[in-house]
């Protein structure tokens, strides 16, 4: 058999054909040299050394039972059982009839079941390893990919959850929702910004993970604002209550807000509150409306980037401090831009997506 027939052999079947060629004695160095390498040093020699006795018993013309009491011999010597279920396999010696074949067929049945323990007892041999903490490769078993959402820029998205929870994701925003959800622990993972209307269960609060942010849900509709662009992170409570908290913080702590309260935590984890908010302008986005009280136009012009997935600049850094109140509905890109022109005084420059707003009078 030439190397490359023999390479494209199964396991099984290449282990038998080495029993073959040994119970011959015509093995080569090379399969030799492999089995050591398979088993390790001391194990293929007890193997090999096993295997000699039970050839020189064949060469002798031994009875079957001859060639079963040296394989049970081998298996007490090499103190051999068959691996735990828990080790993901059984490996069992094929089964041995007792029986004496005729003369002319007696060497071939001999050499097959010799091979047949040969296999078994490599198997065996390298569970045995195993469980002594040898360095063999163990296949270890990966949990599910957590799942995740995105809403490109330009784009806007409505998720339901498979607890019913509802959320709205903004543009240019995702949500990662483990693989175990809704199992033990309703949590979920923002980049960006969105809407929660949540299912209220008390044994399972509801959690977002926002940066350095932790916002638990005590029966409540709320939004998450989270870009990484932001110099904080916005919680807008609508409906009921949450728990907002700086990240890591136990399940108890953290501050209460109710519905009509905005609160800010910046990256040190201090917050401002407050209270009496007509929080409808924070979640106007979820109906197509960008609304803007007193923004700063930086905040504006990244805001209608995301939404028309457009790169917007202004050549006049003076400008960016102005504060801009407008609601924006979702109108076409060239009419938006011929508002901010009049509202601005600036003149329009569009090279593809990439749009500047230059001052009319510099």
């Amino acid at each position: 058999m030439t190397q490359s027939e023999e390479d494209s052999l199964s396991e099984e079947d290449r282990l038998s054909l080495w029993a073959d060629q040994f119970l011959a004695g015509d093995i080569d160095a090379e399969n030799v040299a492999r089995l050591r390498g398979r088993l390790g040093e001391r194990d293929a020699e007890r193997l090999l050394d096993d295997l000699r006795r039970i050839r020189s018993t064949l060469a002798n013309g031994a009875e079957a039972r001859d060639a079963d009491a040296a394989w049970n011999r081998l298996r007490r010597e090499l103190d051999v059982r068959e691996p735990a279920a828990a080790d993901g396999f059984h490996a069992r010696p094929r089964t041995v009839r007792r029986w004496t074949p005729p003369p002319v067929r007696r060497w071939r049945v001999y050499v097959g079941t010799v091979a047949a323990m040969f296999v078994a007892l490599v198997v065996a041999i390298e569970a045995r390893g195993r469980a002594a903490g040898a360095s063999t490769p163990v296949t270890v078993e990966q949990a599910p990919p957590p799942r995740e959402f995105a809403a490109r820029r330009g784009q806007r998205a409505q998720l339901h959850l498979t607890d019913g929870t509802r959320v709205f994701l903004a543009a240019d925003s995702r949500l990662i929702v483990p693989a175990a959800f809704d199992s033990v622990a309703r949590q979920v993972t923002l980049e960006g910004e969105a809407y929660f209307d949540v299912i209220h269960d008390e044994r399972r609060p509801f959690v977002v993970h926002a940066r350095n942010a932790v916002v638990r849900d005590v029966g409540t509709r709320f939004a998450v604002r989270a870009y990484p662009a932001d110099s904080s992170i916005s919680v807008a409570v609508t409906h009921g209550f949450v728990r907002l908290a700086h990240a890591p913080a136990a399940n108890d702590s953290g501050t209460v807000l109710g519905r009509g309260t905005v609160a800010r935590m910046d990256s040190a984890g201090a917050t401002t509150i407050r209270t009496g908010v007509d929080t409808s302008r924070y979640v106007s986005w979820t109906s197509g409306v960008l609304t803007f009280d007193a923004a700063p136009l930086r905040d504006v012009i990244a805001e209608v980037g995301r939404w028309y997935d457009v790169d917007l600049a202004i050549t006049d850094s003076t400008l960016l401090a102005r504060r801009i109140t407008a609601r924006i509905d979702d109108q076409p890109l060239p009419r938006l831009l011929d508002q901010l022109a009049v509202m601005l005084d600036v003149r329009v420059q569009r090279a593809g997506r990439h749009i500047t707003l230059v001052p009319t009078h510099p």
